[in-house]
């Protein structure tokens, strides 16, 4: 599993279409699997669930993105990415989550956020 933070300013709802698009467009096998966006007292929430399969290493990997706009505009942007491992009893990880969880930091970066 790898897990990673950025922090930026925009539309929670903005951000959420570029990422899904961009995320999309980075990988033919790159696809958004489940999406949901919640209003609550001023704070937007985006949950973004993305699946990758990687045929070097015949399996899937997942990317979990949650979008938080906080009411004065600055946006934290949460990433995990999982499930890149082989294997019942040890996981080998060929690196898979790591990959997909780059692609969106390479992505993000483009649009400010660190």
């Amino acid at each position: 599993m790898t897990q990673q933070s950025f922090n930026g300013r925009g539309s929670a709802r903005e951000l959420a279409k570029m990422i899904a698009d961009e995320v999309q467009a980075a990988g033919v096998t790159n696809e958004l699997v489940g999406s949901k966006i919640r209003e609550s007292g001023g704070v937007t929430n985006a949950l973004l669930v993305f699946e990758k399969y990687y045929m070097r290493a015949s399996n899937r990997a997942s990317l979990s993105v949650m979008i938080v706009e906080d009411t004065d505009g600055s946006v934290t942007i949460d990433a995990v990415g999982a499930g890149g491992g082989q294997g019942v009893v040890f996981s080998f990880s060929w690196g898979a989550e790591d990959s997909f969880v780059g692609v969106l930091q390479k992505i993000l970066n483009r649009h400010g956020f660190y």
